[in-house]
C-alpha cells in the first residue's frame, strides 16, 4: 500500500510470489517477478528469513551442492523467462544472491540470452567447483557483487573475487548484513574503498577451518549444532532469542545427552576454528576474532562437548 503511492515505484508490477519453506527437506525459497518498465524485469529472490529451516539451509551449502533451495530459484527463472519478452535482471540479497547467480548460472541458453544483469548482494558463495564451471563462466561477466566493508556472510565459502564495497552505518560486523544499513546518496551506493581488518580475517578463518574439514565432518557438526537448537522447539531465530534463558537450558541438557564420538568431534571441529582463527591474527591482524579465539580455546565453547576442562 505504501509503494503504490511512491514515485520510485508505484507503476512497478509485482507477481509470481512464492513463498515456501519445508522442514523436512531443510528448504527456504522465496522470489518475486517486478515489471520494472516495457521490455525490463526483475527476477528477485530474497533471503533467509526468521525461519531456522532457512538457516539451516545456509548452513547446508557447506556439504550440499546444489540445496533444494538452488534447485527452485533455476525453475523459477526459467519459468519466468518464458512469460517475458524483454530483457530480465536477476538480484537477490543474502541466500537470495546466492540464488540469483546459482539460477542465472544454470539456466537454459535461452533464458541466459535474455539476462542483462545479476546483482548479489552480500549473498555467500559457493564451492570453488562451481565457480571454475563452465556454466558459471558463461554468466560470470554479468555478476555485480556488493558487500558492506565489514561482509561476514557474503565471504562465507568461496566467492568471486569482483566486488563492489559499500559503507554500511551500522559498526557491528554481522549487523551490517542488513542493507537497510547501507549508505545511498540519491540513487546511488556510498563506496569506500576497502573491507575491515575483521571481515578479512572473517574470511581467512572460515576458508581455512572448512577446507580442513572433510564434508563429512561438515556435515556432522551442522547437523548436530542444529539438532541441539530444533530441541527448544524454536521455529524461528525470534523465537529463540526471546526465550533465550529457558533455551540455553535445553541446549546444555541437549549437549551432555550426545553420544562421546558425536561430542569429541564437535569439539575438535571448535577447537580447529580456534586454530585457524588465532593463524589469521598474523597476517590480519583483527583484535576481535583473537578474542574470539582465546575464549573457545580456553573452552568457554569447547567445554561443553568434553568430559573435562582438559579434553
Amino acid at each position: 500500500e505504501e509503494i503504490k503511492s511512491c514515485n520510485r515505484f508505484g507503476s512497478v508490477l509485482l507477481y509470481d510470489y512464492v513463498n515456501k519453506v519445508d522442514s523436512e527437506t531443510q528448504t527456504q525459497f522465496s522470489a518475486i517477478t517486478a515489471k520494472i518498465t516495457k521490455g525490463l524485469y526483475c527476477v528477485c529472490f530474497r533471503g533467509t528469513d526468521q525461519n531456522l529451516v532457512g538457516w539451516k539451509e545456509d548452513f547446508n551449502m557447506a556439504f550440499i551442492s546444489p540445496v533444494p533451495g538452488q534447485t527452485m530459484a533455476k525453475a523459477y527463472l526459467e519459468k519466468a523467462a518464458r512469460k517475458i519478452r524483454g530483457k530480465i535482471i536477476v538480484c537477490g540479497h543474502s541466500k537470495g544472491g546466492n540464488f540469483a547467480i546459482y539460477s542465472s548460472a544454470m539456466s537454459n541458453d535461452k533464458t541466459k540470452a535474455k539476462i542483462s544483469c545479476i546483482y548479489n548482494y552480500d549473498g555467500p558463495g559457493f564451492e570453488s567447483k562451481f565457480l571454475q564451471s563452465a556454466e558459471y563462466e558463461s554468466i560470470k561477466g554479468k555478476v555485480t557483487t556488493f558487500i558492506p566493508q565489514s561482509s561476514v556472510v557474503g565471504m562465507l565459502l568461496e566467492h568471486e573475487d569482483d566486488y563492489t564495497i559499500i559503507h554500511s552505518s551500522n559498526n557491528v560486523g554481522i549487523m551490517q548484513h542488513d542493507f537497510y544499513s547501507w549508505d545511498v546518496i540519491c540513487r546511488n551506493f556510498v563506496y569506500t574503498g576497502a573491507m575491515t581488518n575483521d571481515s578479512r580475517a572473517v574470511d581467512k578463518t572460515l576458508k581455512s577451518w572448512l577446507n580442513d574439514m572433510t564434508y563429512e565432518q561438515r556435515e556432522l557438526f551442522i547437523d548436530t549444532i542444529y539438532n541441539i537448537v530444533l530441541k527448544t522447539n524454536a521455529k524461528t531465530v525470534k523465537e529463540l532469542t526471546d526465550n533465550w534463558f529457558s533455551s540455553a537450558g535445553v541446549i546444555l541438557r541437549s549437549v551432555k545427552d550426545l553420544d562421546e564420538p558425536t561430542k569429541k568431534a564437535v569439539n575438535k571441529a571448535l577447537l580447529e576454528f580456534a586454530k585457524c582463527a588465532k593463524n589469521s591474527i598474523f597476517t590480519v591482524g583483527s583484535e576481535e576474532i583473537k578474542n574470539l579465539s582465546d575464549r573457545i580455546k580456553n573452552n568457554h565453547l569447547g567445554s561443553l562437548f568434553s568430559k573435562n576442562t582438559k579434553e
